[in-house]
């Protein structure tokens, strides 16, 4: 079976060269280059697979767009920058319905421009399998924010609720339901939201920050690494989406914490800054949710459960993985 992140780090040494224009390559949430005039250009791409991401029988044409856009936009916004151009390529097995592929360039189209993108161009082939590749342009002034860059002492924020896409998930398949609380669930899934205007305020106040999209803890994981920290999460704080499974608590942790496709991000704030964090929160109407903290204590790459108790575990980096 392949291990995904150790074949990514073969491929980062194999594709490896130097360029001073690089100022982030591999590694990160994505890469950014250096413009001139303090300017950045930032690229991300992502891809999704009917059968695995999404099913096209069961989910709309213009949701599973605007799935494919949320996923590179926030990539995007865990940098702190701002999506500009896209690209959108196709691979369509015969049968594929031009109807299907019309409704979802409209609304692909239309989620990029929600997010201040411009579609720009992408491609068509054939092959077995429905795959939707997209590529992201977006840039920024400032230097982006990093995986890298917590310490200990800074404090850990989430833009929103986690764990509700991977409940609304079984709510798709299951059909249409009755209760608010499924309806609910399936559009946090269906539609997520884009977290730009939380990005521009964490942009200038936070030290690291990540998008979540594989699982809170594998997610959190990956930043711990790359800042030589652990991090503390407070299990009882964990923002969670109306309709979210609560009755069963071991079930509903286990989607909080490893269901991906959140597309929340995750940062973390030097103490110093929280008093412009919450007044650049308020201005902008942003929703912050205080989780955790990073601390010393652990080893580097710890993440860590806290229980309201204050007892501490380790946490299992529970999440999605393309071979597992």
């Amino acid at each position: 079976m392949i291990d995904e992140f150790e074949l990514l780090e073969r491929i980062r040494r194999a594709v490896a060269r130097p360029d001073a224009a690089v100022e982030i390559g591999i590694g990160d949430d994505a890469a950014a280059i250096h413009l001139g005039g303090g300017r950045r250009l930032l690229l991300t791409t992502d891809a999704l697979v009917a059968g695995v991401h999404f099913d096209p029988a069961a989910e709309p044409p213009a949701d599973v767009a605007r799935r494919a856009i949320v996923a590179n936009v926030s990539d995007i916004a865990a940098m702190g920058g701002r999506p500009r151009w896209v690209l959108l390529s196709l691979v369509l097995p015969p049968e594929t319905d031009a109807g299907w592929v019309e409704t979802l360039h409209r609304g692909f189209a239309e989620a990029a421009t929600e997010a201040g993108a411009v579609v720009v161009g992408g491609n068509l082939a054939r092959g077995r399998d429905l795959v939707l590749s997209v590529t992201l342009a977006g840039e920024m002034q400032a230097s982006p924010l990093r995986r890298a860059g917590a310490r200990s002492g800074d404090v850990l924020f989430l833009t929103g609720p986690v764990g509700a896409s991977a409940a609304g998930r079984t709510a798709v398949g299951a059909g249409p339901a009755a209760a608010h609380e499924g309806r609910n669930l399936r559009a946090r899934y269906l539609r997520p939201p884009f977290r730009l205007d939380a990005a521009a305020v964490l942009a200038r106040t936070a030290s690291a920050a990540i998008d979540i999209s594989d699982g809170l803890v594998q997610d959190l994981g990956h930043l711990a690494d790359a800042s030589g920290v652990a991090v503390a999460l407070h299990l009882a704080r964990l923002p969670l989406a109306f309709g979210h499974p609560r009755d069963a608590a071991d079930r509903g942790r286990a989607l909080a914490l490893g269901g991906g496709e959140d597309y929340e991000l995750a940062a973390t704030v030097p103490p110093a800054n929280l008093p412009l964090l919450s007044r650049l929160a308020a201005e902008a109407d942003v929703g912050l949710y205080r989780a955790g903290e990073v601390v010393s204590h652990h080893p580097a790459g710890t993440v860590l459960g806290v229980e309201a108790d204050g007892s501490e575990h380790p946490l299992p980096r529970a999440g999605f993985r393309h071979f597992g």
